[in-house]
């Protein structure tokens, strides 16, 4: 699970003074691994090619890494509201503080469906819950929406400190009204979306319930997907390539975070999002590759490379020596079943040669030597050649 910053969102955003949370949340920032401007940490799961430590990882450190861009989006709203408490606006400061309280309950929302998505589909190898989870986070992300319409309330009602609108609110009272009914409406949505939130978190309740069913069907898909894919990528050979390729990218872009990061304690917010890209990036190839080598292919299972090159041409420190080999041709019912060792004999060597060496001779021949014109030939124009020659019929 990442390492989060705390909302807008906590009690004391909405009860204690707007300087008082402020305060409070700046605390948090130089101080606690929870708070605002925690460190950045990775941006999301393990991932990385590595060998997932549970059958959904790579969804999972997916899912965390966009987590942590969305994450970043609400932490930069979070923080234009500080910036704007800074400055000496022209304005009354009621006004200036419910706009502030409305960036902040606009960055909380954001910050709620990453969270959602962290503790919901991001730990879905655990959490048994885990579409009930996210769909809770998106509920609360609504409630704190709810929030914002309720402080766009009170600065509707707060233009009346301004001289353009001081006369139209003393004449009508126009400004208040409208202002303590978006407030109710928005006080409405909020506590129906966190009710709705609880709901969705209860696995006892129809909504929980279905939440925790959903899951149950949604975690083995997820797992064979994963398996699959990477299976396939490790069996091309392009898994591991493509997951190396995509580690370095990433790794990139999260130094351009840690860049930002430094540059301005302002850029943080911004700074996590890009570094929850690179992770993003690097953690997709989780999905194509299981990070142990290439498992497979033609010579993935137990026969490196150079040990099947070393065999074919009787290089020291063969795992399986030549002889075995030609043995096991001139021994099969390759010579003995409708095929007669004096045609094969025709084929590989001309009259008198030895069919095994005739062929062979030509094979290593072609890979090992010969020149053109008194210059080294073509690799390939050797290998041609050493066919054409071991199955021409001609003498040694």
């Amino acid at each position: 699970m990442r390492t989060t910053f705390t909302p807008l969102g906590h009690p004391l955003w909405r009860a204690a003074p707007l300087a008082l949370a402020i305060s409070f949340t700046l605390a948090a920032c130089g101080s606690s691994s929870d708070g605002p401007g925690a460190s950045l940490g990775d941006g999301g799961g393990s991932g990385g090619g590595a060998s997932p430590a549970a059958e959904t990882q790579a969804t999972e450190n997916v899912v965390q890494d966009t987590a942590t861009v969305v994450e970043g989006v609400g932490q930069t709203l979070f923080l234009a509201g500080i910036a704007v408490s800074q400055e000496d606006l022209p304005i009354d400061q009621e006004l200036q503080d419910q706009t502030i309280h409305a960036l902040g309950s606009t960055g909380s929302a954001v910050y709620q469906v990453s969270k959602g998505l962290d503790e919901g589909v991001g730990s879905l190898g655990t959490n048994d819950n885990a579409v009930g989870t996210t769909a809770a986070g998106v509920a609360r992300a609504t409630s704190r929406t709810g929030d914002t319409v309720s402080a766009s309330g009170r600065v509707v009602a707060a233009l009346d400190t301004l001289p353009v609108f001081m006369q139209v609110e003393e004449n009508s009272g126009a400004l208040t009204m409208i202002g303590e009914n978006v407030g109710e409406i928005g006080l409405q949505i909020s506590q129906g979306a966190e009710g709705l939130a609880l709901q969705f978190e209860d696995p006892n309740s129809p909504l929980g319930s279905a939440g925790v069913q959903l899951t149950a069907v949604i975690r083995p898909v997820v797992a064979n997907l994963e398996g699959t894919t990477r299976k396939v990528g490790d069996a091309l050979v392009i898994g591991p390539t493509g997951s190396g390729a995509l580690g370095k990218a990433g790794g990139t872009i999260i130094m351009l975070g840690d860049e930002l990061a430094a540059q301005n304690a302002a850029f943080t917010g911004i700074a996590r999002s890009v570094r929850g890209a690179g992770a993003l990036v690097r953690d997709t190839g989780g999905f194509i590759s299981s990070g142990e080598g290439s498992g497979g292919g033609l010579t993935g299972d137990g026969l490196p490379t150079d040990t099947l090159l070393a065999a074919l041409s009787g290089g020291e420190g063969a795992g399986l020596p030549t002889d075995a080999v030609l043995g096991q041709l001139t021994d099969s019912g390759l010579t003995e079943g409708g095929l007669p060792t004096d045609q094969l004999t025709g084929l590989v060597g001309g009259e008198g040669a030895d069919p095994v060496t005739g062929l062979v001779g030509g094979l290593t021949g072609g890979l090992s030597g010969g020149s053109e014109d008194g210059e080294e030939a073509d690799p390939v124009t050797r290998l041609i050649s050493g066919l054409t020659g071991g199955l021409s019929g001609s003498d040694q």
